[in-house]
């Protein structure tokens, strides 16, 4: 017995010893990182150390049937519509409840159309409007490419004029050649190596990996051809109140476009070009009711977005004013007079203890708007506002300083913050 004992506890020191190597072994064999997708995978094999790197994917190249390489963050597919007596085909840049923003055509021709902001910094160009029950067909058409620098798997890159390759590994004879990139956080750290290239390098080799297809379906949210007015606008309301809280860009942009009543975000109105008391006094509250938002944040981005949201051009921080007449441009005059209203309706809400307005810091409030004032002279602008060829305040310094007569009711906050940080 006491030999079996022995013999056991010599096998089980042996397998102790063993199954790490094993292990090690098998760890080299298959933690392999992917580059690319489709055909012609390339891999390498790497150990990490301590979990303390990452290597994310080198993806494909993807361009359309024409050749445009496409930002995968804002291509939503490629409509055929019926234009006119034409046929035309485009890619979708941005949506609304019952349209689309597109650009290009089938050979790239020319249509005088706008350029609409993708980013900040980025516009999509030859855009225009299109109803989307002009729609034929939507639909995801494109071919992804794999390209290889000197045997090496990359990343090939044409942004802002400029071309260049990426890649998260690069054999020793080529790495003198490229820039190295120390990236991540948190202990999720990588290096990503970067190389300015000309699209003709005798280098550079691209490969076809797969082509794609996807028919999509045009969404119209609830809207159905005979639907009468009241139906419409609730559809609306509700859509809006959903999409402020689910744009790609921070909650603000969100809010800040509904305000402004930029393409994709706004509620038609006989009087102005949104309506702001349905954007106050329906919207809002009901996209604040939702379970899903942090109520401080909306607060904080809602009151911020009434401060400032018409100051400077319409054309702030990737927001365009579109309509199906095309690029809408309002006057400076039209833009305060807007946020006055605001201000006003601001305050009825509050008055009446209407959510989310009663949770507010309206601090700020009576500061910015006299600053505005001074500084824009307002009170010395005896002119006519007009939205469109409609005439909407006959003289805006004397409907300014009616308004201010009533607005003065935010400078109690601006008091009470001042007392409040004395007593700190």
């Amino acid at each position: 017995m006491e030999k079996l004992f022995a013999v056991f506890i010599i096998v089980a020191l042996l397998a102790l010893m063993i199954v790490p190597l094993l292990a090690v072994k098998n760890i080299d064999k298959t933690h392999d990182v992917m580059y690319g997708t489709g055909k012609g995978k390339k891999r390498f094999s790497r150990r990490r150390k301590n979990k303390d790197t990452v290597k994310p994917k080198i993806a494909g190249v993807r361009k359309t049937s024409d050749g445009t390489t496409l930002d995968n963050t804002i291509y939503r597919g490629t409509v055929e519509f019926v234009d006119g007596n034409i046929s035309r085909k485009a890619v979708v840049i941005d949506e609304a409840i019952d349209s689309f923003i597109v650009s290009g055509n089938p050979k790239g021709n020319e249509s005088g159309g706008f350029d609409y902001p993708t980013t900040n910094t980025s516009y999509a160009p030859d855009c225009r409007y299109v109803k989307k029950s002009a729609v034929t067909a939507y639909y995801k058409d494109y071919t992804e490419y794999q390209y290889s620098y000197k045997g090496q798997p990359v990343q090939f890159i044409e942004r802002n004029g400029k071309t260049y390759i990426e890649a998260y590994e690069v054999s020793s004879d080529i790495r003198s050649e490229f820039t190295a990139m120390e990236l991540g956080s948190h202990g999720n750290n990588y290096t990503k190596y970067r190389k300015d290239i000309a699209p003709d390098d005798p280098g550079l080799v691209r490969e076809e990996a797969e082509h794609y297809h996807e028919d999509l379906t045009v969404d119209t949210y609830g809207l159905y051809e005979g639907m009468d007015k009241a139906e419409y606008d609730e559809a609306l309301i509700g859509y809006l109140a959903k999409k402020i809280n689910t744009t790609p860009l921070a909650k603000e942009a969100g809010i800040r476009k509904l305000i402004i009543g930029a393409y994709g975000y706004r509620f038609p109105c006989e009087n102005y070009y949104t309506d702001p008391e349905v954007v106050l006094g329906r919207i809002i509250p009901l996209s604040y009711g939702r379970p899903d938002i942090n109520k401080k944040t909306f607060n904080r981005e809602l009151i911020s977005s009434i401060i400032y949201s018409h100051r400077g051009p319409h054309i702030r921080r990737g927001i365009l004013c579109v309509s199906e007449y095309g690029v809408d441009v309002f006057s400076k005059e039209y833009s305060y007079y807007m946020c006055l209203v605001y201000h006003l309706l601001l305050m009825k809400y509050h008055k009446s203890g209407k959510k989310p307005y009663i949770s507010l810091d309206l601090a700020n409030v009576w500061h910015w708007l006299e600053d505005e004032a001074n500084r824009e002279k307002v009170l010395e602008k005896h002119v006519p506002v007009y939205y469109g060829d409609k005439l909407i305040c006959e003289d805006l310094a004397e409907f300014t300083a009616e308004a201010f007569k009533e607005l003065v009711y935010f400078k109690q906050f601006e008091k009470e913050k001042i007392a409040k940080s004395a007593k700190e």
